[in-house]
């Protein structure tokens, strides 16, 4: 009797084991969930792991490698090259739409007929960022990529300088903003960062951090009941309060001018009126986006809707392409007033 409950927890224990490994060989097959591409690093925080494939399904539909960014392994600039940062968050990253289809391919289609040097563009973009955190990531970069020019895309809920954990944060020193790695003393970020547990990079933990995060953010309740969960939800509102506070914030004007002289501020979506006046007070020049997703709406093109799956996201490809075509021409712009500068001289 107890041989045979010995055998029968063995057997249980060695099936369950034989298949949690096609379980983890089915994932990685089909790619249905990502292999964590993204590590803790004590310079950057939480950043992309070099050379990892990845596919990305949400309102979109995204394959790639984290090469794709242009950091890994970035050589000194060469006087023939020409180079463009993009920095942002899951909007600058892009990844709901093929590399193709990206706005920084339209970028550097636009720019190659133009400008007579190779035009190399550098993706910066971190999810769930900030403007405090792009400006953090951009200055870790900011010697190695030596941009020739900055693109800083933001929407009014970027502009703040929440507390998002493992990240450098910029701190005012006089009138000079400097960043500090604080967050590398924190117990529970050197508890991650040392763990060596071979788990932590299967495909199943990448699946059960998925649905833990779901379920933490009540998605599962999108998940569940589909286009039934409209009825019962309540859109959240937006604390006027909250924004006071962040636009009261005395580091937002030394951080966009942090930027440098040659960067220009993407606006992504409409500025009220108090944001835009904290804006204009740096002196980094702006693009406003809005009028001319305005004439996709008026197509009847929501730059937000993608048709395929029926879901509000990140920019569908017709927002990519005239992105891309809006920044490339003031890139552009500038490229030959400064020709033209220097041949009047």
């Amino acid at each position: 009797m107890i041989v045979k409950f010995i055998s029968n927890i063995l057997y249980f224990f060695l099936t369950a084991i034989i298949g949690l490994v096609l379980f983890e060989g089915f994932l990685m097959g089909t790619q249905i969930v990502s292999n964590p591409f993204r590590v803790l690093d004590p310079n950057l925080g939480l950043t992309f792991k070099e050379n990892t494939d990845f596919v990305k399904f949400n309102e979109g539909f995204h394959i790639g490698n984290t090469e794709q960014c242009g950091y890994f392994d970035l050589k000194p600039k060469s006087d023939n090259e020409f180079r463009i940062a993009l920095v942002g968050n899951s909007y600058t990253l892009g990844q709901e739409v093929f590399e193709r289809h990206h706005f920084r391919q339209t970028i550097k289609k636009r720019c190659n007929k133009v400008i007579d040097k190779e035009i190399k563009i550098i993706n910066l973009g971190m999810m769930e960022y900030d403007l405090c955190d792009m400006y953090c990531r951009f200055k870790a970069f900011e010697e190695q990529v030596d941009a020739d020019v900055v693109l800083v895309f933001v929407a009014p809920k970027d502009i703040t300088c929440k507390d998002n954990g493992w990240i450098p944060e910029p701190v005012l020193v006089g009138e000079i903003i400097e960043v500090e790695n604080d967050f590398t003393k924190r117990e529970d970020f050197l508890k991650v960062l040392n763990r060596k547990n071979f788990i932590y990079d299967t495909y199943i933990w990448a699946l059960l951090a998925k649905c833990r995060q779901k379920g933490g953010k009540g998605r599962w309740k999108r998940t569940l009941f589909g286009k039934l969960y409209s009825l019962f939800s309540k859109a959240p509102k937006e604390s006027k309060l909250a924004q006071e506070i962040v636009f009261s914030d005395e580091r937002l004007i030394p951080i966009l001018n942090g930027f440098g002289s040659n960067s220009i501020l993407v606006e992504l979506k409409k500025f009220s009126e108090n944001q835009q006046i904290v804006i204009d007070k740096s002196d980094i020049s702006i693009i406003d986006m809005d009028p001319h997703f305005d004439q996709l709406r008026d197509k009847g093109i929501d730059p937000n809707y993608w048709g395929v799956t029926k879901k509000m996201g990140h920019f569908n490809h017709e927002a990519h392409r005239i992105i891309g075509a809006v920044t490339a021409q003031r890139i552009i712009n500038n490229w030959e007033k400064n020709i033209s500068q220097a041949d009047s001289k």
